[in-house]
């Protein structure tokens, strides 16, 4: 394994993915790519659009940050990514484009109805990927707290 893709979006999950996702990095000696998404902004007035655009950018650039500063105490190299749109087509899109070896995502524990109407991302991606997908989860989500 040689380059991995870790989504991230600055959740609890997302946490647990950049940890797992960092440690077989390093094990591996693989590079990484940190990608998170934001939500594609609806038609709204200009200087409304400027400060909903400016908090998802804020809010993405943490979340990239955060993991890449994580990625550097554990002595490895790692490049980010923000992008828009659909999370899943776009983390999908990446991982088929740099010719990731992994793609680790994050759980947010929905199950049942609420996973059903509300989708899942990591579903998604998982269902969706070309290549092998780790979803990782919370440890709470793992013992049951």
């Amino acid at each position: 394994m040689r380059f991995i893709l870790i989504s991230t979006d600055g959740s609890p999950g997302a946490d647990a993915a950049v940890a797992d996702g960092l440690e077989l990095a390093r094990d591996a000696g693989a590079r990484v790519l940190f990608v998170t998404v934001r939500p594609t902004i609806s038609i709204l007035g200009a200087p409304y659009a400027q400060e909903k655009l400016s908090g998802q950018m804020t809010f993405a650039r943490k979340a990239v940050d955060g993991a890449s500063a994580r990625a550097a105490e554990s002595g490895l190299e790692a490049e980010s990514e923000i992008l828009e749109r659909d999370p899943a087509e776009q983390v999908l899109g990446v991982a088929r484009s740099r010719d990731v070896d992994l793609v680790a995502v994050g759980s947010r524990g929905r199950a049942g109805v609420s996973a059903a109407l509300l989708g899942s991302v990591s579903r998604a991606i998982a269902n969706g990927a070309d290549r092998p997908v780790l979803v990782v989860k919370k440890p709470e989500e793992v013992h049951g707290r």
